[in-house]
């Protein structure tokens, strides 16, 4: 049983109701038979959501993530799209951050989404080495949403072979040091 981490980053264009009244959308998160809702973000046509779930997945190579996003209404929720893809071709520890087109909408509404195969999917390649993690709250896309803890192993800094710092277009971040 492979294990799965999902964040529900965001969603564009969606489409408001009949009135132009704005949405209040949320999502529905259906892997298997394991289901996550999101928190309803208030009207809005391109929310914010940059919330994680963790799944255990059997059969892999066969299972898919199907996604909702939904209209919270008073007297009964209305389906705003819809997507879903295969996990078959998921790199094991590499988050895959997507842009899904939704069905059933009559906008171009996308929604976003960053998916991580903790053991399970292909290998990565050299050239994917460096992305290998094993927790989806690592990923650049989230850091601006979601607050982490100081890490209490050490931290090394590269650089390039002209002993030079690396550039990184990652934003800011902050790293505690240790007193010697």
């Amino acid at each position: 049983m492979g294990r799965l981490e999902v964040c529900i980053c965001g969603a564009r264009n969606l489409q408001a109701d009949h009135i132009n009244a704005l949405p209040d959308p949320y999502c529905s998160v259906h892997v298997g038979d394991k289901t996550f809702k999101t928190t309803v973000a208030r009207n809005s046509c391109n929310p914010v959501w940059n919330q994680i779930s963790r799944f255990h997945v059997s059969g892999e190579a066969n299972a898919n993530i199907c996604i909702e996003i939904w209209d919270k209404n008073v007297a009964a929720d209305d389906i705003l799209g819809s997507c879903c893809f295969s996990l078959s071709g998921l790199t094991m520890g590499v988050v895959e951050d997507l842009w899904l087109r939704l069905s059933h909408c009559s906008t171009k509404a996308e929604l976003h989404i960053c998916v991580l195969a903790c053991d399970f999917g292909k290998k990565p390649t050299d050239e994917e080495r460096w992305r290998v993690t094993s927790d989806i709250s690592s990923c650049p896309v989230l850091a601006t949403g979601i607050k982490f803890p100081p890490s209490p192993q050490p931290v090394t800094v590269s650089t390039n072979s002209n002993n030079t710092p690396l550039v990184s277009n990652m934003g800011p971040a902050v790293v505690p040091a240790a007193a010697q």
